[in-house]
């Protein structure tokens, strides 16, 4: 799937302007100073769209103009769309180069703040120019927006009495991470498609990797590298995306039936291409769909009239039996490694995206448990986006303790 935007790409330079503004004559070592100040992605690109002196003075420096811009944006959550990246120009086609490539990227999400790889690591020592400017192009083409995005999806399902608020800095960069990581999943083991990649095509350079894999092994080298709450938020997004590929299926069901007016052509006993052959397909696609990760959700969310959902299920459309579920619920024969005593009790003190949420710490009673997700955590609190909220939006939604309990091992 080609880049959706790049800033550097953005159309032709800007039109004939009018004599220069005082701000476009200013000293080259002032207007630089004036772009490393700008720290949002979308005022870095008007900046760049209106002038054409801040324009050639971007293009001296492009990478660490945007790293500086993705820094701002992303935070702690760097390392997570860096990955999204590596991941999608490598071709990790075998199950040794996903096992070496995971392994590279626990290292840098697991260790504390104080010793983790610092941003100026993961972009500007590490990642190309390239890598960079296709991280801006999908964070504001797809990521940038999501968040709020979700918050409507989940708050679909929660309790009426709920009241919808903005999003905090810290339940975004939940949302973010949680959702550059499911992302993570579907290009490593799902059916996301690339540029110059048949999307019907299930053999690709990702699809022998997933079923050389077992769920177990899905399950050891990916979810349980995680904090068991970060690892039920990559599962709380898929549960509301899959949610809504049922509402999406839906609607367009009748398109796909083989006495559509699509197929009027179509006189052979048999069914038509493009028709589904039989009525739970439905259902199979509704499985298999959230395999493509978020560049098609995002495409599906953002399609504009109904003929243009139905040429996007048409072309998207993929059964996938399983591809998450089974491996965020194998556990059973896992050994899990023993924490320690002063990680096994947790507490909530106050909101930070690298602590246990308050949500969470309810549910678990104050025990760590590494494998705590999954089917651990029932439909509804995931249909919530429980452990993406704050302290403060969970007290006002007045949850009581029946809501946060789990059904397997706190009873």
């Amino acid at each position: 799937m080609e880049p959706i935007f790049s800033i550097e790409d953005a159309g032709e330079a800007p039109p004939p302007a009018p004599p220069l503004a005082r701000v476009e004559l200013l000293p080259a070592e002032i207007r630089r100073s004036i772009l490393f100040c700008i720290d949002d992605l979308e005022d870095l690109r008007a900046m760049v769209l209106a002038s054409r002196a801040y324009r050639a003075q971007y293009l001296l420096e492009r990478k660490r103009y945007l790293c500086q811009t993705l820094k701002a944006s992303l935070g702690t959550v760097l390392v997570d769309a860096y990955a999204v990246q590596d991941a999608t120009s490598t071709p990790y086609t075998s199950p040794e180069d996903v096992r070496s490539f995971l392994k590279t990227y626990a290292t840098m999400h697991i260790t504390p703040r104080q010793t983790r790889p610092s941003t100026r690591f993961v972009l500007e020592d590490h990642a190309t120019e390239s890598d960079v400017v296709s991280m801006a192009a999908f964070y504001r083409g797809c990521m940038r927006t999501l968040p709020e995005t979700f918050v409507t999806l989940f708050h679909q399902t929660f309790k009426p009495q709920f009241e919808a608020c903005t999003l905090s800095a810290t339940e975004r960069l939940r949302l973010l991470r949680g959702l550059y990581r499911f992302h993570l999943y579907c290009i490593l083991f799902g059916n996301v498609p690339f540029a110059q990649e048949n999307p019907k095509a299930l053999d690709s350079r990702r699809g022998a990797t997933c079923r050389d894999l077992s769920s177990e092994d899905k399950m050891e080298m990916f979810f349980l590298t995680f904090p068991p709450w970060e690892a039920e938020e990559i599962a709380s997004i898929h549960c509301v995306i899959q949610l809504e590929y049922d509402s999406v299926l839906d609607k367009v069901k009748e398109d796909f039936h083989r006495d559509h007016s699509r197929f009027s052509y179509w006189n052979d006993m048999y069914t038509p291409p493009g028709a589904w052959p039989y009525p739970t397909c439905q259902d199979d696609y509704a499985e298999g769909m959230p395999s493509r990760g978020i560049q098609v959700f995002h495409q599906i969310l953002t399609s504009n009239s109904h003929d243009k959902l139905v040429e996007l299920v048409d072309k998207y459309s993929v059964r996938a039996y399983n591809f998450f579920q089974d491996a965020v619920n194998d556990n059973g024969n896992l050994e899990i490694e023993e924490v320690d005593d002063d990680q096994a009790v947790i507490s909530f003190t106050y909101d930070t995206e690298e602590r246990a949420p308050l949500a969470w710490v309810r549910m678990a009673k104050g025990i760590y448990r590494a494998d705590g997700f999954g089917n651990q955590v029932p439909d509804n609190l995931k249909e919530w986006g429980i452990v993406f909220w704050d302290s403060e939006r969970l007290d006002r939604a007045n949850l009581d303790d029946d809501e946060y309990a789990l059904y397997s091992w706190f009873y």
